[in-house]
């Protein structure tokens, strides 16, 4: 295991541990607000109020015939036209979505495994002895001629002959 390897570990914790750090704070603070808005009588309860509609005689309403702003369901029409609510149109909308919302993942999701397997073929061949593997690791890698720690170099004191 290289140096890298353990500053790599240690920021992978430190991510980790903030990241949970948030999460429990956002889980307390939630759970705070629930239990801390009641119905500001301050005992707690979680009674309900009840609303009588009357109409323009007056007489109560019954409640099927109560306005709301919400319909209830199965109380619309079904959609007649392309761009109508629920109609065709909007369902291929959502299905598009759904599929460049699952291609953007599969992308994430391969350059992240992509880019995994290039660091680790890279922190294999920064170890030392392993010029070869640095070189095959870096298709456009050329010696520098002038270098004279390169093994490849005929100046260098450590080059190999053929013979």
């Amino acid at each position: 295991m290289s140096a890298s390897d353990g500053s790599n570990q240690d920021a992978r914790r430190t991510t980790i541990i903030a990241a949970l750090v948030v999460f429990g704070a956002v889980i307390v603070g939630a759970v705070l607000v629930v239990l801390l808005s009641g119905d500001g009588d301050g005992d707690g309860s979680s009674a309900t109020t009840t609303s009588i509609v009357v109409g323009p005689d007056g007489e109560e309403l019954p409640a099927y015939e109560r306005p709301s702003s919400l319909p209830e369901p199965g109380s619309g029409r079904a959609p007649e036209d392309s761009g109508d609510p629920g109609g065709w149109e909007q369902g291929l909308l959502f299905g598009l979505l759904a599929v460049a919302l699952l291609g953007i993942g599969v992308a994430i999701f391969r350059g992240g495994r992509r880019a995994q397997a290039g660091r680790a073929r890279w922190r294999e061949a920064a170890e030392p002895g392993r010029e070869e593997a640095r070189r095959a690791a870096s298709p456009s890698y050329r010696p520098d001629p002038s270098d004279p720690s390169d093994p490849s170099n005929p100046s260098n004191p450590d080059h190999e002959t053929g013979s």
